[in-house]
């Protein structure tokens, strides 16, 4: 992250202080000096609250010039400190902000350190002071950050939970989530100071986000009062570099003959707290900014912490790779399967991550050395071959044996989707099932991550429907719902209604390729902190993937071998995961893909 700060024009003990030359130059200098005109003219310190005081100190030095009347509102305010913000909370985060920007000592405002004042006002949750909302929260987070102070981590991940599913922040009413452009505002302003933190950084892209699709056409930001809510909003917005000219235009627009701004939309009488807020964008000046060592720019960049390719020459040594980087020995089982196919392996991957078992591959008569090598390594307890011996032959599994030292069984059926079942029972207590077509890959191999996670089995249907392997477990288990993968050219309609016949719900999820299908997948889950990167045009290296996947309770979500498609782009940026496991070599998944991952900023 990288950050502009402001020119700090007088020494930290003094008042008077700053010159319009040191500042951001005014988006609307004559507009801007009108209005600072206005609040000179109406402000009367002694009548006024504290809180009105210190909008009208922030408002002048935004403007710049009457450094006296600064001087005085300051002097006042230290009078009143002790009232305002002894008990700490969202009044003394705005004092302490006047002090940031003054240069005045924050510890000691009026007799009152403001920064101990809010510390001791957070409660355990995190909330700070006596009411619990994000406007006050963000107060609190500016007053500490701008005097270079700690902000707590509950303080933050409470303010946090204010945001709701599209990036606004504001409170859960009886009807859900109630967005407030004011907060909004004023989280994006406190965010944007601590973006250090990637979880800030995060929640401030989203809020950034949200705000410039909620801005009208007019350019203002709808809220109690508009000019207020927009004189928020802005300068949030210009100080991560979005162009806030309309809005200045809007609230140049609402400037009345006397220089003042309205509380209402097109009003004629000026009110002196709309335009004390109303005055930083055409000043070009936030909170954040304002005064005093303020920051002028700040720029939003999160990434992955770490991008990891497991891919060998082939399959069988990706494979290999795979269960080297996760396991160390002794394990109790290993899972193997044929690499020339793709289906017991990926229903087997299932079970395989929920029992935290590496998945190693044959061909169907010669064990390769990759997965010898790997399997003495892991000097398990017992090996499961998955699939019949069309799929694995006798040779390979007495091969398997000798080369593992213990015995090998079988777990199979005469075919693809019998062996789905066959692994399906060794689940225990299933009360929900996938699906996806045993015909083509990718939607099992999404499906077996998820399910894996789960503890839940991946069975398998045709273009005939549901094969009698897969009935007859069904039947047997009587889950409460079951969810299918893949549209209706991979699971037609007819075969959910057969499932129907089943459970009591059947949900299919589904995009319009197999790429929007995963992307689905994963965001229907939820959060990860990893995610795991597997191509979607073929299945050789992606084969074992899944259950490691699982394992970590990481989707799978697929790209192409030279792109990134853009909705698993979407979900990616979405997830904004940690760690991103790359699985397969440069034939699977080039190059280019990986360093575009690597690069990739969440937050921009």
């Amino acid at each position: 992250m990288s950050r502009t700060l402001s020119v700090a024009l007088a020494s930290a003990a003094s008042l008077a202080l700053l010159a319009p030359a040191a500042l951001a130059a005014p988006n609307d200098a004559e507009a801007t000096e009108a209005a600072a005109d206005y609040i000179a003219e109406n402000v009367t310190p002694e009548d006024n609250g504290a809180g009105a005081n210190a909008d009208a100190v922030l408002a002048l030095l935004a403007a710049g010039g009457h450094d006296d009347q600064v001087a005085e509102l300051v002097e006042v305010l230290r009078t009143q400190a002790g009232d305002y913000a002894g008990a700490g909370g969202p009044a003394a985060g705005k004092l302490a902000l006047v002090a940031a920007a003054t240069g005045a000592d924050a510890t000691d405002f009026g007799g009152v350190d403001l920064i101990a004042a809010i510390q001791d006002s957070i409660a355990e949750d995190g909330t700070c002071g006596d009411f619990a909302y994000a406007f006050g929260n963000a107060l609190c987070i500016i007053g500490l950050d701008r005097n270079g102070a700690e902000v707590p981590d509950e303080l933050l991940a409470n303010s946090l939970a204010f945001q709701g599913p599209k990036g606004a922040f504001g409170f859960t009413g009886e009807d859900g989530f109630v967005p407030e452009n004011d907060a909004t505002g004023m989280m994006l302003t406190a965010l944007s100071g601590v973006a250090d933190d990637r979880d800030a950084a995060l929640a401030a892209a989203a809020a950034r986000d949200y705000l410039v699709e909620a801005q009208a056409d007019d350019g203002s930001w709808d809220g109690y009062v508009p000019v207020n809510t927009t004189g928020l909003v802005a300068p949030a917005l210009q100080t991560l570099g979005v162009d806030i000219e309309d809005a200045v235009t809007w609230v140049a627009g609402q400037q009345t003959e006397d220089g003042g701004l309205p509380a209402e939309v097109d009003g004629e009488t000026s009110d002196l707290m709309a335009t004390t807020q109303g005055i930083l964008p055409l000043a070009g000046e936030s909170y954040l900014s304002v005064g005093e060592g303020g920051t002028d720019l700040v720029e939003l960049s999160v990434q992955a912490d770490q991008v990891t390719r497991v891919g060998g020459e082939n399959r069988y040594e990706t494979a290999a790779q795979a269960s080297e980087r996760s396991f160390q020995p002794i394990v109790d089982t290993v899972y193997v399967a044929t690499g020339q196919e793709f289906a017991d392996a990926l229903t087997g991957s299932a079970l395989a991550g929920h029992q935290s078992a590496p998945v190693l591959l044959v061909q169907q008569d010669n064990v390769p050395q990759a997965t010898a090598t790997e399997l003495a390594r892991l000097d398990a307890d017992r090996v499961v071959v998955l699939g019949g011996d069309v799929a694995v032959s006798d040779d390979v599994v007495a091969e398997l044996a000798e080369v593992s030292g213990t015995e090998v069984t079988r777990l199979a059926g005469e075919n693809r989707y019998e062996t789905a079942a066959d692994v399906a029972g060794e689940f225990t207590e299933v009360d929900h099932v996938f699906v996806a077509t045993g015909l083509e890959y990718a939607d099992a191999l999404a499906a077996s991550a998820a399910a894996g996670a789960d503890g839940v089995p991946v069975l398998l249907v045709n273009e005939g429907g549901v094969p009698d392997a897969t009935a007859a477990y069904l039947e047997g288990v009587e889950p409460s719902s079951i969810t299918v993968l893949g549209g209706t050219k991979a699971v037609a309609d007819e075969t959910v209604e057969e499932l129907l016949a089943y459970t009591d719900t059947v949900d299919r999820i589904a995009g319009e390729n197999r790429y929007e299908t995963a992307a689905a997948l994963s965001a229907q889950r939820g959060g990860a902190e990893g995610v795991v990167l597997a191509t979607g045009q073929d299945y050789p290296d992606a084969l074992t993937g899944a259950a490691y996947a699982a394992m970590g309770e990481e989707p799978v979500v697929l790209v192409q071998q030279n792109r990134v498609p853009n909705d698993t782009l979407a979900e990616f940026d979405r997830l904004a995961a940690r760690t991103v496991l790359v699985l397969g070599g440069p034939a699977a998944v080039a190059e280019a893909v990986v360093e575009q991952v690597t690069e990739h900023d969440y937050a921009g």
